[in-house]
């Protein structure tokens, strides 16, 4: 929370995205040519990378820029997609191996991307503000 009132939830997803695709397409790299010491200690870095931006700041943003049915709707999908992709990743590590975690890299870039241009900032701004922010005519009141 702390990094979150000085940098904003936009500069952390876009910043720590592009972070987590360096990190991923190396421990790829690692992975492809089993260097288990940069694998192990590039695992951890995206850990911490992850819990500072992808896994608590959806949830924030979710909740501050959609209504209930919204967030809903959101969290039925992350759910989905993380049950399937538990249960697909071992077999795409056997399939694929260090690939996986160089497509992973593209997915966390292209993440990056989408925060960068579309995603808007919310740091300081009462509910009024982000229905307006995300308002098609920019008037929540006509």
């Amino acid at each position: 929370t702390v990094l979150l009132a000085f940098f904003g939830r936009k500069s952390l997803l876009w910043t720590l995205s592009f972070m987590m695709s360096i990190d991923l397409v190396v421990l790829g790299y690692g992975f492809i040519n089993e260097i288990a010491v940069l694998e192990i200690t590039l695992i951890m870095v995206f850990i911490v990378l992850f819990e500072f931006s992808l896994g608590p700041i959806l949830w924030i943003y979710m909740s501050e820029t959609m209504t209930e049915k919204g967030v809903s709707l959101g969290t039925l999908v992350n759910w989905i997609f993380t049950i399937i992709m538990a249960l697909i990743t071992p077999t795409l590590i056997d399939q694929i191996g260090g690939w996986l975690f160089i497509t992973y890299g593209g997915i966390c870039f292209i993440c990056g991307m989408f925060s960068l241009i579309i995603v808007k900032e919310t740091k300081g701004l009462s509910n009024a503000e982000v229905a307006v922010l995300y308002c098609k005519d920019k008037n929540p009141f006509a």
